[in-house]
Order: structure tokens, then sequence, then C-alpha cells
């Protein structure tokens, strides 16, 4: 019989034996004409394929499996597969008449087994009191493989997805009918698992084939799944790394897949860092080109929004992490992403990138500006009806992120505040707007009175700490003015503000959910350095290593603070506000602790609006699998913080704090270490790490050095 009849034969067949035909004599001389499909294989009464979304019958659990009739309704389903398989690769074979001999060989051997596995899960079940046809047979696998073009779509979708998956699945189902004592079907199992490994093995192999030499096996297979297929699809309820081994895959793919995710359910927020927000906003256009060190600090921390989301959401990024490090965050808890490469350098997602047919959730970039809107338009179409367009949310930046918004708002939003709270704050000599060097001089004169004599100017659009200017004299010097005439030209305006003795710095995460309800995520205390800018993000007890008088000041005996309810009611209301005019995602508040001229010491909130993610919202996440077991710091280290404490690089210093502070783990929980986000060893610009100690005394001891502030 030549191949190309006896594959036809199994395809049409309308009876089980004529799906088990098995001639003696197989010859593949005229391999006929390709097949262009329309409609489905033959199938005897009782055995159609059900209709996508029709009836289903769930998977046994493990703790049936002890009934007789739960043992062969799983043994259904594998057996379901098996005939899929089967038909496929009927269907294989006359869709790819001319292919290689060795393939269309290799397809022929792989279907008796899989005839073997048909007929033996058959009989099994009929001990267990199941009939095939029983239980609706699925369409899963047709619908996924049908659609091949070539012979390796087959090869990564069959052997390298399903039949991969299935390593798992034998060797998992082979133990838990062990465990019940069915040692029958435990034998069954095994010898289908035994087959399953021979089948990866050729699918390896011609897959090591088709790749080129500059690629990985792996991104070669990435490359080759077409959505909605991914890899998650090539692994089950466990992942097994023998059977794999024995199947040849190299361990750069097995340790690939085994930390590779993708959701199977709802659609994915896809997120990106892009930390040049403040800097895009201020040129207000499109194509804005980060300077060395935000473009830097974009690279090496493009994992970050990883700590934002959920599991099975996607991060964009230039590179994929290495499999080991992915295996290091999972142990930490934290959560387990898909990433997905792009080039994130150019103007615009590629009209053939992984998702742009791909339905999403949502998108989250770090902050929104013209430059990463662009970037994402293509995604656009890909969204909820109710998700609002990219440009709205440009438009709506442009006017939340300035600090005049907060500025020219400030005084309603603290009328809001109750009278005993108000008392214990800076409600007076707020920030100014000033559109011109003139209204900068009056200003200037106005708050030096107020506070320690010095006063800063802010940038409209601009990091804490960063773009701004600290006045210390009674009139502009001709640098400070030329700095505050540019700013005004560029940006519009400046914010001038009485400069006070810091004490405590403090921040209030929050976020807008769609549909205008506000969630709480935390506050933090944050450390910055003498010119404000920011050092690390505490999570701990607010109270916790500060002296008498700040607790006192924090904390009015009503079983909580007072500083932490003002900023939560301040964050609710700018929230509000911010949501009538279109914003949603997470923002925050800063607001800091003074001592007044006279010694008071006051609450000044809130000090900055950021509207997008920020570092309080990275360290309150990153600390969560830590609960309250330890207290931590998140942080960033940078070349000039390795410099400063005598190291050459960023990693040096990395292996230096990891040697002081030695990972210490009680019930898998971390409660002492340095823990790093991104790679240390392919890092140039930053390294985010979490600093874990036991108390709040050694962490301060340790941030202190650190970041060498007495």
């Amino acid at each position: 019989m030549e191949l190309r009849e006896y594959a036809e034969t199994i395809f049409r067949a309308q009876t089980l034996e004529g799906k088990l035909l098995q001639p003696s004599v197989i010859t593949d001389v005229d391999g006929g004409k390709a097949w262009n499909l329309a409609g489905l294989p033959g199938r005897p009464k009782g055995l159609e394929m059900i209709p996508a979304g029709g009836r289903r019958v769930a998977f046994p659990g493990f703790g049936e499996l002890e009934d007789e009739r739960a043992r062969g309704t799983a043994l259904h389903f594998f057996a379901n597969h098996e005939l899929l398989a089967l038909e496929l690769m009927a269907l294989a074979l006359l869709k790819f008449p001319n292919a290689d001999r060795t393939w269309r060989n290799t397809i022929f051997a792989t279907m008796r087994d899989e005839q073997k596995h048909l007929q033996i899960y058959v009989k099994r079940m009929k001990e267990l009191g199941v009939e095939l046809g029983e239980i609706p047979l699925n369409r899963f696998f047709w619908d996924h493989i049908s659609t091949m073009e070539v012979p390796l779509d087959f090869t990564v979708r069959m052997s390298l997805t399903f039949e991969q998956a299935n390593l798992d699945f034998s060797l998992l189902y082979r133990d838990a009918f062990a465990k019940v004592g069915d040692e029958t079907s435990a034998t069954l199992m095994q010898e289908v698992l035994d087959d399953e490994i021979g089948h990866v093995r050729h699918g390896v192999r011609a897959l090591e084939a088709a790749r080129t030499p500059d690629t990985s096996l792996w991104d070669t297979y990435r490359t080759a799944l077409p959505y909605p297929m991914t890899p998650a699809r090539a692994k089950g309820k466990v992942f097994f790394q023998g059977p794999r081994e024995e199947a040849e895959l190299p361990h750069d793919f097995i340790d690939s897949l085994r930390v590779y995710r993708h959701t199977r359910g709802r659609p994915p927020v896809v997120r990106v860092f892009n930390p040049a927000t403040e800097a895009a906003l201020g040129q207000g256009i499109k194509g804005h080109t980060p300077n060395r060190l935000i473009h830097g600090l974009a690279k090496d921390l493009e994992m970050l929004p990883c700590l934002l989301g959920v599991t099975d959401d996607v991060v964009l990024v230039r590179e994929i992490p290495d499999p080991e490090h992915l295996k290091r965050m999972a142990q930490l808890g934290w959560p387990r992403v898909e990433w997905v490469k792009t080039p994130l350098d150019t103007a615009r997602i590629a009209p053939e990138h992984t998702l742009i047919d791909r339905q999403i959730s949502g998108i989250e970039p770090w902050g929104w500006d013209p430059t990463i809107a662009d970037y994402l338009t293509p995604l656009q179409h890909n969204l909820p009806e109710h998700f609002p367009t990219l440009e709205d949310f440009v438009s709506g930046t442009l006017n939340w992120s300035s600090k005049t918004w907060m500025a020219e708002q400030l005084s309603s939003i603290l009328e809001k505040l109750p009278s005993s709270h108000l008392n214990k704050m800076v409600v007076e000599h707020l920030p100014i707007v000033a559109k011109s060097l003139e209204e900068a001089r009056i200003t200037l004169k106005r708050n030096r009175e107020v506070g320690t004599g010095r006063v800063v100017f802010k940038a409209p659009f601009g990091t804490a700490g960063r773009d701004a200017i600290r006045v210390d004299g009674e009139s502009l010097q001709s640098h400070e003015e030329k700095w505050i005439t540019r700013v005004i030209n560029q940006q519009g305006s400046v914010v001038s503000e009485a400069w006070y003795d810091r004490v405590l710095d403090v921040s209030y995460q929050f976020l807008m959910r769609s549909d205008g309800t506000f969630k709480s995520i935390g506050l933090t205390r944050f450390l910055t350095d003498e010119r404000g800018q920011y050092l690390g993000s505490i999570v701990a007890p607010l109270g916790s290593g500060l002296d008498s008088e700040l607790k006192r000041f924090l904390f009015d005996g009503n079983g909580g603070s007072w500083v932490q309810q003002t900023l939560e009611t301040l964050s609710r209301e700018i929230g509000t506000a911010l949501y009538s005019e279109g914003f949603r995602g997470r923002a925050g508040i800063d607001g800091m602790l003074v001592r007044e001229p006279s010694g008071r010491i006051a609450l000044r909130a809130p000090l900055e609006l950021n509207p997008r993610a920020t570092m309080g919202h990275v360290a309150l996440e990153a600390a969560r699998p830590i609960g309250s077991r330890a207290v931590s710091c998140w942080t960033l280290l940078t070349p000039a913080l390795a410099k400063k404490n005598g190291f050459s690089c960023v990693k040096v210093l990395f292996e230096h704090l990891r040697d002081i502070l030695p990972e210490l783990w009680r019930d898998k929980t971390p409660v002492q270490g340095v823990y790093p986000l991104n790679d240390p060893k392919q890092a140039e610009s930053a390294v985010g790490v979490l600093i874990v100690c036991p108390d709040m005394t050694e962490l301060l001891a340790h941030m202190e050095h650190l970041v060498q502030r007495n």
C-alpha cells in the first residue's frame, strides 16, 4: 500500500477499525497531489468532534482517581488526543507529499505508535467501565494543527508542543494511577511516555535542522509557533525535566520553557518601563530621545513592570531574562509574567509583532507621554471598547503631570481635611506658579520669609530632586535666571516654594480603577540625599526606628497614624479629581515631615504628585511575599553609588552587599538578604534590589552605610 493511500484511508475512515488499519507493507513512491483540506476527518457515529464551545466534561481531579470510572474518564481524554493526533498525522502526509522522505517515514512510524496507544487506552477504559465516545470529544488539537502550511508547522505544534506536554501528563498520571493501586493503568502510561520521548526527540532533530546558526533552538521554536499557540502549551500541570533530557532537548531550552509564562485565560495587561516620561512630557512631542543616563536605566530596569502586575501579564523587554535568574525570582514569589522580546527603541511596534493580533485587557507603561503612546498605538485596536484612546491618556497626562496642576488645586484639596489635622500641617505659603522671570523674583522674596531662607524652583515636568534649582541668596544669580527663563520658555512656568528642614519623607501609593473606584496600595518611607533625590523606599511599620518625638507626632493615640489617614484622604481627593479628567492607573503622592523655623514639626503634603507608577509601588509589591516577617528597602545600585562606596561597578557593589547580608530564609520566606530584580551580571547603569533585614535598626544601619550618609 502506498503511504498516501494509507494516510487517506486513516483520514476518511468511518469506523474505529479503519482508523486502526496497519498494512504489512508500505511504500512511498507516489505522494500524489498536495491536499487543500476542506472539512473534518471521517469519524464513526458517536465519535464526532463537538463544536468549539460545546458541552464539555471536567477532567477528573487526583482526589477522584480512587473511583474506577474516574480513571476511565481520564483515559478517555488521552484516547481522544491519540485519535486526533493520528488523523492530524495522516493529514500532514497528505498536505506535504513532497516533504523530506525521512520526515514522512518518521510520521508513519509515529502513527503506528498512536494506533497502539489508542487501542490500549480503549481496552483499559472498557475494563474500567467507560466506552469511547461516552464523553464528548473536543477538537482542540485539530483547530490548532490542521491549519499547518509547511512540515515545520506540524513539527513545532504537534511534536514539540502537544507531545512534549504529554511527557508531563504521562508521567504525572502514571504516578497518580500507581498511587491508587492501579498498576495496569500506570504501566500503560509508562509505555506511552517511552514512545512520546521518541516522538519529541524526532521533533528536536527536525527543528535543529531548520534553525539558523545564529538562532537558538528555543527562539526558533517560539518564532515558529503561531498565536494563540505559545510554549505554555508544551508543559503540563507539573514540569518534569528528565523526560525532556531523554528527548535531547537542550538544557537552555528546558530552562526557558520551565519559567515561560503565558495566560490561558484572561487577556493580559501589556506593561513597559519608560523612565523618560517627565522629560518627554516636558518636550510635549513624539520621538523624545532620552539622555544616556535615562536610556541606561530603561535598558537595565526593563524587567521592573513585572512587579506592578499579576502573573501572566505581558512585559515588553529588549532581551528575554536568563532562565536561571527567573527561577530565583519565582522562588522569591515575584509574579511570573510573560516576557515578550520587542525592539523598544523604535518609533512604533512593528506591524508583524506577536501582539498585533492578540486580545489584551489594557496597556500600562510606567507613565504616559507622546513618545510611548505613539510606540504603543498599533495595539489600540486590541483593547476593550471601554479603554480610553492612547491620545486621551497623553492629553490628560500633559495636564496632570505638570507640577502646576497640583499647585493650583492644593488649597481646595486641603479644605477636605479636618481642622485637627490641618493644625499640624504646613497650610500657608503653599507653592506658587510663576509664568515669568519677574513673577519668579517676587516668589523668591515671599518664600524666603517663611521657610529656612532657601527657595526651590521646580520645572513643571521633572522628577523629585531633579529638574530643580535651590536658591540661597536674596536675589537670583545670572545662572539661576537663565535656568528659570529656559524652563518657562520650554514648559510655560516654574513652581516656587519655600525650602524646609526635612525630617522624614513619606509617600502614599494608590490606584484608580477603570470604574472610578479608589484602591489604596500603601504607604512607604523613602530616603533622599541632601538635594532631595531619591535613594530608596522602606517597607516597614511607619514608626519603626524613629525617635519618640517623631512617633508622638505621627500617632495621635487612636490606634493609627493621623499622617497615614491624611495621606490616604488626600490621595482619594486627588484620585477623584484625576479620574474626572480621564486618569486611570497607578499614582502616588509624596509628603514630608519638616521642622519649621520655630522648631515645630509639621506635615507638608501633598508635596509631589506622580500620576504614574512610582518606586513606592515597586517597593510595596517587591516586599509583598515577605509579609510582616522582616523589613525591607527597595533601592537602585548605580555606578555613582558603587564609586561612592569604593567599588568599580554595580556588579561588585552587589556582590559586596550580598557578602555582608547573606540570604536567610524561614519557612520559604526570606528574612535577610539582597534580592536583585535584574541580573547584576548584565547591568551597567542600575540594579534594582530589595534589601531585607530582620529588624529596622539593622536595615537603617545598612542603608546609611550604603548611601554614605551620617
